[in-house]
């Protein structure tokens, strides 16, 4: 027992133990409520965020995603996601904290022509890795350009995009996070298009 043997130094070792394990479980309590705060501000984002034909510019900080690359050929909605959800499910991948939050990284010069050709697709890691690999990918924080399009079903009318754009000497970053608003088909889902302005 705590007080056998009349002295302190026992039991002030199982109370500064019992404060540890009180405080992981307060961590991990934190964790999931900030976990419950981000799904909820991404379920709300368009509703909060209702501008959808007006270009805009928004800064972003440094973000990581778990990216299979698209190949020739292959379908944009699909057989990548198949890959990845694979690859998800082994080790390293399994022990990475993922977010629901899935996207694109499209052909910035394919876009520029008012053409969607996606290059990686991908899901969002909620932390930065604890490891390297090819599939794990750093969207750097900064400003980019956005604006929204159903990027399954619709053309890309990018009149704003290509007036921003055209003419740039370099390739830019782009990303299209997709905003879900059902579980249940998603050819119609709305995408934020981001697009990295150079610093």
């Amino acid at each position: 027992m705590a007080l056998d043997g009349g002295g302190t130094e026992h039991l002030t070792k199982l109370l500064t133990q019992h404060k540890e394990d009180l405080q992981r479980k307060i961590e991990a309590l934190q964790d999931t409520v900030d976990t419950i705060d981000w799904y909820v501000s991404y379920y709300n984002y368009l509703k909060e965020n209702a501008f959808p034909d007006i270009p805009f510019k928004k800064t972003f900080e440094t973000r990581y995603v778990l990216a299979a690359p698209i190949y020739p050929g292959e379908p944009i909605y699909g057989t990548a996601g198949y890959r990845l959800t694979e690859a998800q499910s082994k080790t390293p991948f399994n022990q990475l904290p993922m977010l629901r939050q899935n996207g694109y990284i499209l052909d910035f010069h394919r876009l520029l022509q008012n053409e969607i050709s996606a290059l990686y697709y991908f899901m969002y890691i909620k932390e930065k890795p604890f490891f390297s690999h090819p599939y794990i990918r750093e969207i750097p924080g900064g400003d980019y350009f956005c604006f929204r399009v159903k990027l399954l079903s619709e053309t890309c009318s990018n009149t704003w995009f290509k007036t921003y754009f055209e003419g740039s000497p370099s390739s830019h970053l782009v990303i299209a996070d997709e905003y879900e608003d059902n579980f249940y088909e998603f050819q119609h889902c709305t995408y934020e298009v981001q697009v990295r302005i150079a610093p």
